[in-house]
């Protein structure tokens, strides 16, 4: 009886675990991840040191093709900047001036007394080199002076983008944590037109 017994224990065991198997689907190929495009918004927190000084401020950043608007929320009462254009022009303003050039990195250098590669950072927050010749891996040396590291990456919608870089030259370290990120797809207004 024992036998008979274990016998149909095991019958309804296998027929149980047989049902809880979820019946197996057509494989789909997992969509690529992709780097975020021309059109992107990123926000999270920038860090600036130097052997003399550091600084920590929010700030979100808004790509449209190749032109930028960054604004800098600086820890509370140090107020907000906004920074807006291109690799030939730049207009950066607080609550009380406005400051325009043609050469970002020499304004940018001028206000605030350290060089912000501006022109670079558009590709490296993508994790693209800026220099044909540089290594496009997680370490990027010696571009335009400057040493990148990414750190970690984030996915969101099948777009992938760091969660940290790291920027070094001479004495001045730059960290961007990004936070949040959103590529911004543009719609082709010609297809419409068909």
């Amino acid at each position: 009886m024992r036998q008979i017994k274990f016998v149909i224990f095991l019958m309804m065991f296998t027929w149980l675990s047989g049902c809880a198997t979820a019946p197996k689907s057509p494989t789909q190929p997992e969509p690529s991840l992709k780097r975020l495009g021309d059109y992107f918004t990123i926000s999270g927190k920038l860090g600036v040191r130097t052997s003399k000084e550091a600084h920590s401020a929010h700030f979100l950043w808004e790509q449209h093709a190749e032109n930028y608007q960054i604004t800098i929320s600086a820890p509370i009462g140090s107020g907000r900047i906004m920074i807006q254009g291109n690799d030939q022009r730049i207009d950066v303003q607080n609550h009380e001036d406005r400051w325009q050039s043609e050469s970002p990195e020499e304004l940018l250098t001028e206000l605030f007394g350290l060089q912000i590669p501006i022109s670079q950072l558009k590709n490296w927050i993508r994790g693209i080199p800026s220099v044909p010749h540089a290594d496009a891996t997680l370490n990027i040396e010696n571009d335009s002076g400057w040493n990148v590291q990414l750190f970690d990456h984030s996915i969101r919608n099948y777009y992938v983008a760091p969660k940290k870089l790291f920027l070094e030259k001479d004495d001045i370290k730059l960290t961007l944590i990004i936070k949040e990120f959103e590529n911004l797809e543009v719609e082709n207004p010609k297809a419409d037109r068909n």
